[in-house]
């Protein structure tokens, strides 16, 4: 029961371990759909599918992984998390989905660990923990498999503010080692663990520790590591795109993103992968002065109950830890970033779950005589913890696949560009053509000018033989941009397809000459070269390529042609042999 803590220590074992096993069993089978889900065309093929550094577990291919950046993101941790998986499974989407299930259940774990430490009764811990768990804002997080950047730093982050709790406690040297360590994981899974200094102030405030300097100076071990990995991210994503010049706009911008949040949490009504910024930018416009209003509600519930310790506690988690993530202008039109999303909540809603668990504890000690009010609490908690695991399995839907994940965007928003495109992009995956055709079209009549779906239209018609159409699409591409290399490539493509392999060189070349590490750019010159018996550049484009991208198949079988016709027989057997190894599991998604 909510309240009682004087129970037999081995009593509270079994119970603990019953209560979490409930908890970690229902976490579970909200998310086990996810294990028959597909990868996603979105960041998906760039972290996994078509990423190179994966494909091998050598000391050389390890360090790789700390020395690159994804999607402007540094997250060394979790794309050898996608090393290891890929070592065991290959490209099988189910063990990644798998382990992004068990992570999330860790975490949760931890939630109820971290939770019970900071005074909470069991039960009411594992209300914390059972929120954190089934909350349906939390689906994208772990049915995205790119997002095990979420999963992963946050599991580090938690075993950090549990070690630190115990630090508090014992003043123990080496605790507070292992609270700098986990720290440094958790960063190297995400950048957004970047609040953890600050959540470890707040522990000291909460834990009634004196904010003396020595405790300031503590955290100094944090940043010598923080800094450093947080550059590259920070560079990317701190430019001159996404400041606003306005201060107005950038305070309206920021209240909506920083009230988005808090609303999504506590209402858990319409989800979505994608979500953009409401328009006419006002404060007389109805989302702007609503989030107004609630901002101000915010703030004096923090002011109206700054003593309360869990109140202050909870709101302060939030704002340190969501801080980073709030927007001041509409970077939505910045590639790859978003204005808000769901998984940026992902350790914030943290103190939100545990305020849960501190509000059930103090009402059901209040109730302690009121047996029907507890009643009437028990069926309520029943019925909102039904309608979160319900919420969520709907949402689990949502990431089957690309077809599903944009049809969802399109139904929210009918006139987002991109989102046409990257579902054109699944159905031409699929091979449904027409519907690829249908969508590019849509997507450029509400922007004429992106130059993204000309070429992958382009590419849609050369496959259907359409080529007059195809090198018109291309050719589109070019004026809009003359350094925009895939059009090149695709165009070039599409002379060979022509027999006009004169023509196709001329682009292969150019396609090059924008972009250095365009590989199948040096396959498809080589393989002229070949056909022209210049074994001596063929050789040298082929050996370009590998070096660019050890993992594709067509790269060794044409190099193994190339060494045929040398007669270099045993170089050749070898690349033949390579280029069957990795047929099986090749998959090339549409750009």
């Amino acid at each position: 029961m909510i309240g009682e803590k004087s129970a037999p220590k081995e009593k509270n074992v079994v119970i603990r371990g019953i209560l979490l096993m409930a908890i970690l069993s229902i976490t579970f089978l909200t998310f086990a759909s996810t294990i028959g889900h597909e990868f996603t065309n979105w960041d998906d093929p760039v972290y996994v599918i078509n990423n190179p550094s994966i494909r091998t577990l050598t000391p050389q291919a390890i360090l790789g992984h700390f020395q690159q950046t994804l999607t402007g993101i540094y997250v060394p941790l979790t794309t050898l998390s996608f090393a290891l998986e890929y070592s065991v499974a290959q490209l099988d989407p189910s063990i990644y989905h798998f382990n992004n299930i068990l992570i999330h259940m860790a975490v949760v774990a931890l939630v109820f660990l971290f939770a019970h430490q900071c005074g909470l009764s069991l039960v009411a811990s594992g209300i914390a923990a059972l929120v954190f768990g089934i909350h349906p804002m939390h689906v994208e997080s772990v049915a995205w498999i790119t997002e095990r950047k979420d999963v992963l730093y946050s599991f580090f982050y938690m075993l950090s503010l549990c070690s630190y709790w115990r630090y508090l406690q014992n003043q123990n040297k080496a605790t507070f080692g292992m609270t700098v360590f986990w720290g440094l994981l958790s960063m190297l899974a995400k950048p957004m663990a970047v609040s953890l200094p600050l959540i470890l102030l707040l522990c000291d405030l909460f834990y009634g520790r004196k904010l003396k300097k020595s405790v300031f100076i503590e955290k100094i071990f944090f940043f010598v590591y923080i800094i450093p990995i947080l550059c590259p991210t920070f560079v990317y994503l701190f430019d001159e795109k996404s400041i606003s010049l306005d201060i107005g706009e950038a305070l309206l911008i920021g209240v909506w993103t920083f009230v988005f949040y808090i609303k999504s949490f506590f209402l858990f009504t319409d989800f979505s992968p994608y979500y953009s910024l409401p328009q006419p930018l006002s404060l007389l416009n109805a989302p702007y002065a609503i989030s107004v209003c609630i901002f101000v509600i915010f703030a004096f519930i923090l002011f109206r109950y700054r003593r309360n310790r869990w109140v202050v506690f909870s709101f302060l988690f939030y704002i340190f830890s969501i801080f980073f993530m709030l927007r001041f202008k509409d970077v939505s039109r910045v590639d790859n970033l978003c204005i808000v999303a769901d998984r940026f909540m992902y350790l914030p809603s943290l103190g939100f779950c545990i305020l849960i668990g501190a509000v059930s504890d103090y009402y059901w000690s209040k109730w302690h005589n009121k047996k029907l009010l507890k009643k009437i609490f028990i069926v309520f908690l029943g019925v909102i913890f039904s309608l979160m695991a319900v919420k969520s399995m709907k949402q689990c839907l949502i990431w089957k696949n690309g077809i599903t994940l944009w049809s969802k965007v399109i139904d929210k928003y009918p006139d987002v560009a991109f989102a046409y495109n990257n579902r054109g992009n699944a159905y031409s995956r699929d091979q449904f053509f027409n519907d690829a055709l249908k969508d590019y079209s849509q997507a450029l009549i509400i922007d004429p000018n992106y130059k993204k779906v000309y070429n992958n239209r382009g590419s849609i018609y050369g496959q259907l033989n359409q080529f007059d159409l195809a090198l018109s699409d291309f050719n589109k591409v070019i004026r809009l941009d003359p350094h925009y290399a895939f059009a090149y490539y695709n165009r070039g493509k599409t002379y060979l397809n022509m027999k006009q392999p004169l023509k196709a060189l001329d682009d292969f070349h150019s396609a090059i000459i924008n972009h250095k590490n365009y590989f199948q750019a040096y396959i498809s010159r080589g393989q002229i070269y070949f056909d022209t018996k210049k074994y001596d550049l063929a050789l040298n484009d082929l050996n370009q390529a590998i070096e660019i991208n050890s993992s594709y198949s067509q790269a060794y079988e044409l190099r193994s042609k190339i060494f045929f016709a040398l007669n270099r027989k045993d170089k050749a057997e070898r690349d033949s042999q390579r280029a069957k190894e990795l047929f099986r599991d090749q998959q090339m998604f549409v750009y």
